[in-house]
């Protein structure tokens, strides 16, 4: 039987319960200043993850730059207006060359395309997405009957690192609290790594599972290769195996930002939007109707 009045067990459980409600306070001043990963996105950072729904924030920071960029949300978690309920439209699917990082919505490469063809083209791109993580959005978002999608993974797939995606499970307890991450990243710090993400044969192998599914359905397909500035050139090279039209972006220094030269500056946008304009209006005019049924996407992980 436990004896309450041994002094030594006292402080131990005074101690244990001191340093729980320590880290417990940390952990929830770290969640109400939400200054990390979380301000903009839902579920895990190193598994699978989205952008929150009906978001409004006036100031994310382009750190590289030093600059700050608008983000706002629709109820589907998407950088864009509403899923038209009709229509021929187009969906854009990719990581953050897709989103448009840095600059602000109207000067996205999509929404300068949207306003070449007059049609709405949906940006459903997601900072940080692969394949891997992009393959079960995309098909929701697809199952809503876009005309034309775009494929624009790759620039992730290529990142290299020390885990492959494919082996990447949801992070537990105390690897998923803002805290853990914190010391992490300060005792350790980023690791490079020597593998990408997705490794070539399987990026083509997502690459061409997502085609098939797209014509399954009727929906024309455009393959925007975005690997150029990727840490495995190769990835790009092998988007040629695919048997679908493919855009390589020509675009120069100028067209990326200063100090951040992976994406793509409101000149760059620009540019890559009216690369765009011909390739999509091709594919539409092989569009058929296609059909819009009532689903929803999947609930963020």
């Amino acid at each position: 039987m436990v004896n309450w009045r041994d002094s030594n067990l006292l402080r131990a459980l005074c101690a244990a319960v001191l340093t729980v409600g320590f880290f417990a306070m940390i952990e929830a001043i770290l969640v109400v200043a939400d200054d990390d990963w979380s301000a903009l996105y839902a579920g895990d950072p190193g598994h699978d993850w989205r952008l929150k729904a009906d978001l409004d924030l006036p100031e994310v920071p382009h750190i590289e730059e030093g600059t700050n960029f608008a983000v706002q949300t629709n109820a589907n978690g998407l950088r864009d207006d509403p899923i038209p309920a009709g229509g021929p439209w187009v969906l854009a699917l990719g990581c953050s060359t897709t989103f448009g990082w840095g600059v602000d919505h109207p000067d996205v490469w999509t929404e300068v395309l949207q306003a070449s063809l007059s049609m709405p083209v949906v940006n459903a791109g997601i900072p940080g997405h692969s394949t891997e993580q992009g393959m079960a959005w995309g098909k929701a978002l697809m199952q809503r009957g876009p005309s034309v999608v775009i494929l624009g993974w790759g620039l992730r797939d290529a990142q290299w690192t020390t885990l492959p995606d494919v082996q990447r499970r949801p992070a537990t307890f105390p690897r998923n609290t803002r805290l853990y991450r914190k010391l992490a990243q300060s005792l350790v710090g980023p690791s490079k790594g020597s593998v990408p993400r997705v490794g070539e044969e399987r990026f083509v192998q997502n690459m061409a599972d997502m085609v098939a599914y797209a014509r399954d359905r009727g929906i024309q397909v455009l393959v925007l290769d975005m690997t150029g500035r990727s840490e495995t050139p190769s990835h790009g090279s092998a988007l040629r195996r695919l048997d679908t039209p493919l855009v390589v972006p020509v675009v120069k220094d100028e067209d990326h930002f200063e100090n951040d030269s992976i994406h793509l500056n409101i000149q760059g946008n620009r540019k890559l939007a009216g690369q765009l304009v011909e390739p999509v209006k091709a594919l539409l005019s092989q569009s058929k109707p296609v059909p819009q049924p009532e689903q929803g996407l999947p609930q963020t992980p």
